[in-house]
């Protein structure tokens, strides 16, 4: 009876110190012995922690004395200096032999020995041990080979479904898709990265039609996946010689035009095509162009303004300039002249050719009225003059930062000058503006919008100079 209470009182006693923390069992360290002169070999994982020990003999019997021959002085010609003491003091140096670089070392070592194991790799350490002298009378030498342990690493997904979304711009009628991003974390008790050594990243795509590449970071894994049409796919991941396997459904979704001429006091209904999930609709500026949680816009008043669809962590925009019905025909007719019919001076005046004034004189006339002065297609020397006289030029002139900013409207005209000094004299080109588009999002999730023109491909604005004559003929 006594005996089981013992035993009770003891297993009552070691199960409150591991309640309360009181000495906790920890893993025990590697204990490296080394002894002079030795060369040791030793093997690791990352994270191992351990000590080296140098062990020597007791004093006098391990170390071998050292005999000098003096030529110099007859008197001291020959003598025996007797056997130092054993070492009083050790050094432990990292050989950098092994490594240019000291974030190359696999392991930290310190002033006494301790020793950590932090990437793989192989180092070496130099063990010293000195007299009370300052002699060297003890050297050693241990080599570290340390290997990944992967035997605790997982990955938290393997299964995914990945959406691939439809370029902004489209030549013709076949639709290309962006590449997909997945983000999959690792559990590791250690952090991986792709500067890990003996990592040794591979990953492979069991579907050919699926391209795949990827990198580790901060255990974290990135996969970016490329393919033309909805398909599933096994990726194949091997890291530190441990494959992973990953289940991937890419999902096409398609997404709605880029740029748009909305009138004021109409709707425009925006949908997605692929994707039946939650979308969070934005407008830029809600007083121009509002949007509701189902995707309509509507104009409520003249201007121009981004709507975003965010879906995860991509966003898909259209760039609203919301105009009247007239001017909404104007821009219509302008780049259908500009795209289909034949550039020609000569002809300008003829149905079917046009050169820059004359596509702005029948752009306009037969939708405004507007013939800036002229029964037949004017010049730019003749509709600068005509908006200059009519109020119509815009305070400042034309500036890309004012363009950047969405203040140009569809059916804005700009005026080319040799010389700005005296503009009207020097006039030699005019283009019309017809709108924006949004071409994407820069890194903090702001739209990137390029302007539109009747005759010109998109972003030429870059070739207006700063101050050159804008004008908007009708509101």
């Amino acid at each position: 009876m006594k005996k089981f209470v013992r035993q009770f009182m003891f297993m009552a006693v070691f199960i409150a110190c591991l309640t309360l923390g009181i000495g906790q069992v920890q893993a025990a360290g590697k204990t490296v012995t080394v002894t002079n002169e030795s060369s040791t070999n030793v093997e690791l994982v990352v994270g191992d922690t351990g000590q080296i020990v140098p062990s020597v003999p007791s004093a006098g019997n391990s170390m071998t004395g050292n005999y000098y021959d003096n030529d110099i002085d007859d008197d001291y010609d020959e003598y025996w200096e007797e056997p130092e003491d054993t070492p009083v003091r050790y050094t432990y140096t990292l050989d950098e032999d092994y490594c240019w670089y000291e974030d190359e070392h696999s392991i930290t070592i310190d002033d006494n020995g301790n020793f950590t194991a932090v990437q793989a790799g192989t180092d070496c350490v130099i063990v010293k041990g000195y007299s009370a002298g300052d002699y060297v009378v003890f050297e050693a030498e241990v080599y570290f080979k340390v290997s990944l342990d992967m035997s605790m690493v997982s990955l938290e997904k393997t299964q995914i479904k990945a959406y691939l979304f439809a370029y902004p711009y489209q030549d013709g009628n076949q639709v290309e898709y962006q590449s997909a991003n997945v983000e999959i974390p690792i559990k590791s008790p250690v952090v991986l990265d792709e500067y890990t050594q003996g990592l040794n990243l591979s990953i492979k795509s069991s579907n050919s039609n699926v391209n795949v590449y990827g990198y580790v970071s901060e255990n974290k894994l990135y996969l970016t996946l490329s393919a033309q049409k909805k398909c599933s796919t096994t990726i194949t991941i091997t890291m530190g010689g441990k494959e992973f396997k990953v289940k991937v459904t890419l999902q096409p979704v398609k997404g709605f035009v880029n740029s748009y001429l909305l009138e004021k006091g109409k709707t425009k209904k925006l949908t997605v095509k692929g994707y039946s999930g939650k979308i969070y609709w934005s407008s830029t500026n809600p007083k121009v162009a509002s949007v509701s949680s189902s995707g309509v816009v509507k104009g409520k008043t003249i201007g121009n303004a981004v709507i975003t669809a965010k879906i995860g962590d991509q966003r898909i925009g259209c760039a609203f300039s919301v105009t009247t019905a007239a001017l909404k025909k104007v821009c219509a007719r302008g780049t259908y002249i500009g795209t289909h019919w034949t550039y020609s001076q000569p002809k300008r005046a003829q149905n079917g050719y046009y050169d820059c004034s004359a596509l702005v004189w029948k752009a306009y006339q037969p939708y405004s009225k507007i013939n800036f002065g002229t029964s037949y297609p004017g010049s730019t020397k003749s509709e600068a003059p005509w908006c200059r006289d009519h109020g119509k030029l815009m305070k400042g002139g034309f500036s890309y930062k004012k363009m950047q900013k969405m203040q140009l409207n569809p059916g804005d005209i700009v005026f080319k000058s040799s010389d700005l000094k005296n503009p009207y004299t020097t006039l030699y080109h005019v283009e019309m503006f017809t709108g924006y588009a949004c071409t994407g999002y820069d890194s903090n999730g702001k739209p990137i919008v390029v302007d539109k023109w009747a005759a010109r491909e998109d972003g030429y604005g870059w070739g207006f100079e700063e101050g050159s004559l804008w004008a908007r003929p009708t509101k």
